[in-house]
């Protein structure tokens, strides 16, 4: 059996992929997660950042980030 599962995501904002993998260690979770920050990027982010929070201007959170 596999020690890793991919989920391939997509939404209105972008797609991306996580990776669950398998803990080898006896003491917490049983998986941990990987996001493939590839396809994010700086404007991506202040997009989400507007979307979420509307009426925040572009420039205060490029200069906050």
């Amino acid at each position: 059996m596999s020690n890793t599962t991919v989920i391939n995501y997509e939404d209105s904002d972008g797609k991306g992929t996580v990776t669950l993998v398998a803990n080898p260690f006896e003491n917490g979770a049983k998986f941990y997660a990987k996001f493939d920050r590839t396809t994010v990027n700086i404007d991506h982010l202040i997009a989400r950042i507007q979307k979420k929070e509307v009426g925040t201007n572009a420039i205060t959170k490029r200069h906050t980030a």
